[in-house]
């Protein structure tokens, strides 16, 4: 293997248990928002300060932009399917069953190639403390892209209430084809993330929590994928076992049956 939103969700699993409440939430009244560009969000250009690592096969960059802001971009080596990893992230209301941090995953509004999601994330902390945080999340579904290495197809997302004053980004699959790379699947998820916490969250605890969330995530994600590809594979070869005995002795009999048939007026003619 060749070796990144929450989900859409929660890595936004990092407000402090005691901070203040958020205000209500109101939006399944509200319009979707616009789908949010490739980070053409408020936020600045980045001052250089950045840092990177790479564990367990999970690539994490995190960019430190003007005052609280920050770019997180992460990717992970999948070997599965881009569909398989698509249902997966899309199948929003089991998400919960699949991210340990995130607690609640419902979806609020569903329409064509869009989803509106209400989700609450917490993560416990050594001395008793928690992080949590909640928020609704409008997430846009994009068609397939197919090109002659590959395919791709991504999620873009926005947090549009919640404890950022910004979160969005994008999930990005790509899978490229076996000729290129002689393998049976070589796909890679990608998560990008800009993000400015409000004013009472202390930032340099959220960057930290983040980049664990992020890192957490797409490994739990990749296990998941992971599961679903053996399950499949092991279904077809039960089936395999079951259905081709049995089809290559009927093709057999039929054959000879369509061999005696062909043959009997030769043979009662002598």
């Amino acid at each position: 293997m060749r070796a990144y939103p929450i989900p859409l969700t929660a890595v936004s699993t990092v407000a402090l248990a005691h901070s203040p409440p958020s205000p209500p939430f109101f939006s399944a009244h509200r319009p979707p928002t616009k789908p949010p560009h490739h980070f053409s969000s408020q936020l600045p250009i980045p001052d250089e300060k950045t840092q990177s690592s790479s564990e367990e096969g999970v690539f994490i960059e995190v960019t430190k932009l003007v005052g609280s802001s920050r770019r997180i971009r992460s990717k992970i080596g999948i070997e599965a399917s881009l569909d398989t990893v698509w249902n997966i992230l899309t199948d929003y209301e089991k998400l919960s069953d699949v991210i340990p941090a995130l607690t609640v995953s419902k979806v609020v509004e569903k329409k064509d190639k869009f989803a509106r999601l209400y989700q609450i994330g917490q993560q416990n902390l050594p001395f008793g403390l928690k992080f949590n945080a909640k928020g609704i999340i409008d997430c846009y579904e994009k068609d397939l892209e197919i090109f002659p290495s590959g395919r791709k197809r991504e999620i873009q997302f926005k947090m549009v209430e919640g404890d950022f004053i910004v979160f969005e980004g994008t999930w990005l699959i790509e899978q490229f084809n076996e000729a290129f790379l002689g393998e049976e699947f070589h796909t890679t998820l990608s998560y990008s993330v800009d993000l400015k916490p409000k004013m009472w969250l202390p930032v340099r605890l959220v960057e930290s929590r983040l980049s664990i969330e992020v890192k957490t995530n797409l490994l739990s994600i990749r296990e998941e994928a992971k599961r679903v590809t053996s399950a499949l594979l092991r279904h077809v070869k039960v089936r395999s076992r079951r259905v081709t005995p049995t089809t290559i002795v009927t093709w057999e009999d039929t054959i000879g049956v369509l061999f005696r048939i062909a043959n009997y007026p030769v043979a009662a003619s002598t």
